[in-house]
């Protein structure tokens, strides 16, 4: 697709508000999976590296956004910004709760608060799309840090992610809806382009799994941050925020 084509496009982001099913920052679009539904259930949430994909539950106020993410250092998870930051609710939020490898009813790892939140200035001042992404401190509980009791992915330099098969598996909205309990789904497709810090694929994903991890599928490293959908007259693609060489720069200064 000619990226030009970005320029009439309508944003979708993928949280899960409790009030709207989009974030502040995004055009309402009712859309659906793109073509046939691929996501697959993710049974043994124990396993690697599902463990360290983390459900986070935001409180803005009284507005609650449910969002996914991603364990990648001892106190560290990796999320996109509008998770975590709502100018509309007051900014930053109050607190996130992150559930590493949360299975339904079961929680095999606990759950785990944030300390601090760290959110890139140009998104805090503009809520630029390019830098929708953002780090949690996460406080320790009993001592015990959220990276002792999984196992942090190791985060990847992407400057140009296209053709690259990738894998996001997040906790999303729909099957919330279903089931009452939050699951992990995941769904894979190329990189059908990059555009910036942006790369844009087919995987499924619906609303609550911004945040989730891009997973590169050779490597099992994380490659970027899934942020939402983005529709435009040559179809629909979803995409996500990936490790250019600014962004990994911002993200080891926060670790």
């Amino acid at each position: 697709m000619n990226k030009f084509l970005l320029k009439t496009a309508t944003v979708v982001s993928l949280s899960f508000m409790a009030f709207t099913q989009v974030s502040y920052a995004s055009s309402h679009v009712d859309y659906k999976i793109i073509g046939e539904d691929s996501r697959v259930k993710v049974n043994n949430t124990t396993l690697n590296p599902y463990q360290s994909i983390t459900f986070i539950e935001s409180k803005f106020n009284n507005v609650y956004e449910d969002c996914s993410g991603t364990v990648i250092a001892p106190n560290k998870v990796i999320t996109a910004a509008h998770c975590v930051y709502n100018p509309e609710h007051g900014g930053l939020t109050e607190q996130s709760k992150i559930t590493p490898g949360l299975n339904g009813k079961i929680a095999p790892f606990g759950q785990f608060e944030s300390n601090d939140i760290n959110v890139p200035q140009q998104y805090k001042d503009h809520q630029e799309d390019q830098y929708d992404i953002a780090i949690i401190d996460v406080k320790p509980r009993n001592g015990v840090s959220i990276g002792n009791v999984v196992k942090p992915i190791q985060i990847e330099a992407s400057d140009n992610s296209k053709n690259k098969e990738v894998e996001i598996t997040g906790y999303p909205s729909d099957k919330f809806e279903q089931l009452r309990v939050q699951t992990q789904w995941s769904s894979s497709s190329l990189v059908d382009f990059q555009d910036g810090n942006k790369a844009y694929y087919t995987a499924d994903t619906i609303s609550g799994e911004s945040g989730a991890p891009i997973f590169n599928k050779q490597t099992n490293n994380i490659i970027g941050v899934h942020t939402g959908a983005v529709e435009t007259n040559a179809g629909l693609y979803n995409r996500g925020t990936t490790f250019t060489k600014n962004i990994l720069k911002w993200v080891k200064q926060n670790l």
